[in-house]
């Protein structure tokens, strides 16, 4: 009889540690402290030359770094630190679709050009940095925009059309690894789309010639929708907003690693695009629970039935 109420006692606290963990972090679903008011985060802005530089494109409505703050200190920390990795801010409106019709199209049509400005600028004067370009929702269109082209019908609006960088020659040449999460305009099942809503279709579908632009980085470039996503998996069976605002806390540690990996030159591992890896500690925390209540229970069944058999003969 107490084996549930321990099982329950331990999934309870697993829990409270998980709710704990993610209100501390600035990049859940819900959290008490945006990115942009973490200091440790706020350190790491830079416009200097450095041997890493990641360009942040943040989401609609959010106040820079956004929600990819602490995935950006992750890989930063990894890189070696302040001096070695720092961000910028991609200057972009980032405003809604609800203020006007055409708000959102203009606002990612400055996003994909004054992206590709900053980032040529930056190589002009640092032309041995290795780039990192991250965007999340709005920002994950931009970034691809940026790099194979954009531009098209969104939402109820028309974004002007733009080409990308050229791979081969900088500043596109400098790009050393991108993440996208949740983008508005995708490429349906994309070699590089990871996650279980990569082949569903969203808001929006890249064209044929955007999709082809995009392919010569497709070995440094991870874009990432969940199934059920509204934005990138609009068209799924239950589509929801939770399921668009999760990305950072779900796979931050595949995608610091990928980054990190991809940008040293280590070998990537291998693995299936539809399956979700979790790996945040507080998930962790949990599977190791229940692994530990599982075998205790197995042996507590397999010592009783044996003693009872002992006791039939």
């Amino acid at each position: 009889m107490r084996l549930p109420f321990v099982l329950f006692s331990l999934t309870a606290a697993a829990a409270a540690v998980a709710q704990e963990d993610e209100e501390k972090r600035c990049d859940g679903a819900s959290y008490k402290v945006p990115c942009a008011d973490h200091p440790d985060i706020m350190a790491l802005q830079t416009t200097e030359c450095q041997p890493y530089h990641v360009l942040l494109a943040r989401g609609t409505d959010e106040k820079p770094p956004g929600r990819q703050g602490n995935i950006t200190k992750m890989i930063c920390e990894r890189l070696g630190g302040a001096g070695n990795c720092g961000w910028e801010n991609l200057d972009y409106p980032a405003t809604n679709r609800f203020i006007s019709d055409d708000t959102w199209c203009k606002s990612a049509d400055v996003g994909a050009k004054n992206g590709m400005k900053q980032v040529r600028e930056y190589v002009e004067k640092c032309p041995d940095t290795k780039m990192i370009l991250l965007g999340y929702s709005q920002g994950a269109s931009i970034v691809q925009d940026m790099m194979g082209g954009g531009g098209g019908p969104a939402f109820k609006c028309n974004q002007s059309m733009n080409s990308g960088f050229i791979r081969s020659e900088a500043p596109g040449a400098n790009i050393a690894a991108a993440a996208t999460f949740g983008t508005v305009r995708k490429c349906i099942g994309a070699p590089y789309s990871v996650k279980s809503g990569r082949k569903t279709e969203g808001v929006a579908t890249r064209s044929e010639e955007q999709c082809y632009g995009l392919e010569p980085y497709a070995n440094v470039l991870r874009d990432y929708c969940n199934e059920n996503d509204y934005i990138c998996a609009s068209h799924g069976k239950a589509p929801e907003l939770s399921f668009h605002l999760t990305y950072m806390t779900q796979y931050s540690e595949e995608i610091v690693s990928f980054v990190v990996d991809t940008v040293t030159g280590k070998k990537q591992k291998s693995f299936m695009p539809s399956i979700h890896l979790i790996s945040d500690h507080y998930w962790l925390t949990g599977a190791v629970f229940f692994s530990l209540i599982l075998s205790w229970s197995v042996l507590i069944f397999w010592t009783t039935i044996r003693r009872r058999l002992g006791q039939a003969y």
